[in-house]
């Protein structure tokens, strides 16, 4: 069962910020580190910097259009509602387990 406390969301956080610290970009087919609010910049410019939400453990999906050429950047690290001990509850906690970051 899943322990969520305060400190949780800290750590997370810390973690968040020491891994964006060494990688400033994640590529298509990289595993988002941490969830969170991240801008796509498209290698092509044919589309316009844009910002999409990935939970913790995401994988990055190739562009339709630029293909790989598509670059992640962290703009805003966010716990998931169901993760944030300040909501979760017994069940709620359960199902997100895997989605703490």
């Amino acid at each position: 069962m899943l322990q969520c406390a305060r400190q949780d969301i800290a750590d997370a956080a810390e973690y968040c910020e020491r891994v964006t610290a060494v990688r400033e970009a994640f590529r298509s087919g990289e595993r988002a580190p941490c969830s969170g609010i991240y801008k796509a910049a498209h290698a092509q410019r044919h589309t316009a910097s844009h910002y999409v939400v990935a939970l913790h453990g995401d994988t990055f999906p190739a562009c339709l259009e630029c293909r790989r050429g598509v670059r992640f950047e962290l703009a805003l690290h966010v716990v998931y509602l169901k993760a944030d001990p300040q909501f979760v509850n017994h069940h709620d906690a359960q199902d997100a387990q895997f989605l703490d970051l």
